[in-house]
This record gives C-alpha cells, sequence and structure tokens, in this order.
C-alpha cells in the first residue's frame, strides 16, 4: 500500500505499508516526476516502518525509480527513511560514505514528527568544490596513479575519463596505485555518465597490479572479503606510513606534478 502525505513543496512525504505493489511504485514514481518538475531541490521522507512485503514485479518497476533518481542527482539533498528495522540503518550508511550528496538518515516510528521537521529544513548553500581526483605524476611509464581527497565529483570527471582513455589507449598492461587521503564520497550523477563502463572494463582487462595507499577501515574489509580469483588482478593495500613500499611493489618512484 502506497500514501502520498501532503508535505511542503520541497519535500516529498510518502508511507509504504503492507505488501509493496507495481502499481505503489508507479503511483510514486509519477508523483515523484511531477515533484521534480517544481522544485529545484527536493527532500525525500519515506516511512517503510509497516511494509512485510515486496513484490517481484515491484522491484523490477523499482529499476526505473533508480534511473530516474539518478539522471536528477543534483535535485536531492536529503532522505529520511523512517524504519525500526535494522536493514535501513546498514544502507543508509554505506550509501552515506560512498555517495555523500544526499544526506541520508534513518529514524525509528517514535521519530516521525523529527524526520519531518528534519527534511523540512532548506538544504544550507555550499561554496565551490575543489577537485577530489588529481593524477600523480611517476617514474613508471606503465603506472597510472592517483590521489584521491574528498568527494569525486561528476564536474571533474570527463577530464578524468579523457586522461584514463590516453593512457590505456597506448599500454597493453598497466599498473595502479591510488593514494587515498580523504575519500568524501562519489557523486551518483558520475554513473549517468558516457565512457564510464568502457574505462572500467579497459581498465580490469589490462591492470596487472594495483596498489591501494592509506585506505579507510570499510575499503579494507570489502578488499579481505572478495574472492582470490574475483578480478584477474593482484591487489595490495598499503597503510599511508608504508607509502614508499607500495611504490616499490610497483617498480616506480613519485615524481614532482
Amino acid at each position: 500500500m502506497f500514501k502520498h502525505t501532503s508535505a511542503a513543496e520541497h519535500v516529498l512525504d510518502v508511507r509504504f505499508s503492507d505488501k509493496i505493489s507495481a502499481g505503489d511504485v508507479k503511483e510514486f514514481e509519477g508523483i515523484l516526476a511531477k515533484k521534480l518538475e517544481k522544485n529545484p531541490h527536493l527532500h525525500l521522507l519515506l516511512d517503510f516502518n509497516e511494509v512485510t512485503d515486496i513484490s517481484k514485479d515491484a522491484m523490477v518497476e523499482g529499476l526505473g525509480v533508480d534511473l530516474e533518481f539518478f539522471r536528477h542527482i543534483k535535485q536531492f539533498s536529503r532522505c529520511a527513511v523512517i524504519s525500526d528495522k535494522e536493514w535501513p540503518q546498514a544502507v543508509a550508511g554505506f550509501f552515506n560514505k560512498v555517495f555523500p550528496v544526499i544526506d541520508r538518515r534513518v529514524f525509528s516510528s517514535s521519530q516521525v514528527e523529527s524526520a519531518r521537521e528534519w527534511v523540512a529544513e532548506k538544504p544550507a548553500t555550499t561554496g565551490q568544490q575543489t577537485p577530489g581526483f588529481r593524477r600523480l605524476n611517476t617514474t613508471n611509464d606503465k603506472l597510472f596513479a592517483f590521489e584521491i581527497n574528498g568527494m569525486i565529483s561528476a564536474e571533474e570527471m570527463p577530464a578524468v575519463l579523457e586522461d584514463l582513455k590516453t593512457f590505456l589507449d597506448g599500454h597493453d598492461k598497466i599498473f595502479l596505485l591510488n593514494r587515498i587521503k580523504h575519500f568524501g564520497g562519489i557523486d551518483p550523477a558520475i554513473f549517468m555518465q558516457s565512457g564510464l563502463l568502457s574505462a572500467r572494463l579497459a581498465t580490469m582487462q589490462k591492470a596487472e597490479r594495483y596498489a591501494i595507499v592509506g585506505p579507510p577501515e570499510w575499503v579494507e574489509k570489502v578488499l579481505h572479503t572478495l574472492p582470490k580469483d574475483f578480478l584477474d588482478i593482484e591487489i595490495k593495500s598499503f597503510k599511508a606510513e608504508d607509502e614508499d613500499k607500495a611504490w616499490d611493489w610497483l617498480d616506480a618512484k613519485p615524481k614532482e606534478n
């Protein structure tokens, strides 16, 4: 069941209950589209506390909502999820790390009013963002080395992809080095850009070794859970203080940019 509650113009407040059907998702998609047309910035309040199940057709229909969401990602800034279940907290935590453009918070069923107050707040304006991705010069011409320091924005990615494509075109096999100073996340709009998938596939096909320097704890956990034969790439992580060992492993030295 789907119910739409009146709220501030920049807020979409909806409640799902019982078993979510494809019709519920279609109705939500229609209301979302109308809200996006009228509002440059939109906040979401999604109440899943009374949901008991979701149909397969609803899951398929939800893929269309996901695509619409990514197309308009810059219009969203806050999303409140109401649920007493554990999975929303885990999902929100993951997405906040990877996609920090949208602030997601989970509220319990006893915090409905707090959730509504939070999504009703107008977002503060932010200043110009510095690039989160920086190419590093190196003595080994088969090594593509880069640094991540902040959030990787959609605006900087076309130049990054063009640089990577030029590099890949000039080599049959490559090494990679990723120095992580601060991972501020990824603008989800990046995943809608052309050339991303082909660049990822080409990189995976040509990469032999991949060194990750200074990964946060959650990245380490992901690396340790990957099967050894998941990718045909030798991946090693190094602590920030052991960066010299990473360069040695890749038979290279850093050069001043």
